[in-house]
């Protein structure tokens, strides 16, 4: 259960931060190809994508290369193998605050003026 929660839970806030990002594209980007803010919310995207790829792999590489013993019915198994890594998921948590910062502070230029 946690291997499947790890997964969707990355999966759910990438997405959830790309489909904001496309939000913005879709209002504030005016027309101009070359728009600054057409290229930021661009490589926001591209960055989050990135982001959400790399902790998959560290989500599906948590027992090394045992990838089998995350769901295997025996615990002493899973328990050599399996280490649960909170420096990886206090890296997810800490990456996940600073994009939704990120995130949220993109527009405030576009709306004052």
């Amino acid at each position: 259960m946690f291997f499947a929660f790890n997964i969707f839970a990355i999966l759910s806030m990438g997405l959830t931060k790309i489909s904001a990002l496309f939000f913005f594209k879709r209002v504030f980007v005016t027309g101009h190809k070359w728009e600054t803010f057409n290229f930021i919310t661009k490589t926001s995207i591209g960055v989050i994508i990135l982001w959400m790829i790399a902790f998959l792999i560290m989500s599906f590489f948590e027992c090394g290369t045992h990838i089998s013993a995350m769901w295997t019915s025996n615990a002493k198994i899973a328990a050599k193998y399996c280490t649960h890594n909170y420096p990886v998921l206090e890296g997810l948590a800490i990456s996940d605050f600073l994009l939704d910062f990120w995130i949220l502070i993109l527009p405030i230029p576009k709306v004052r003026r």
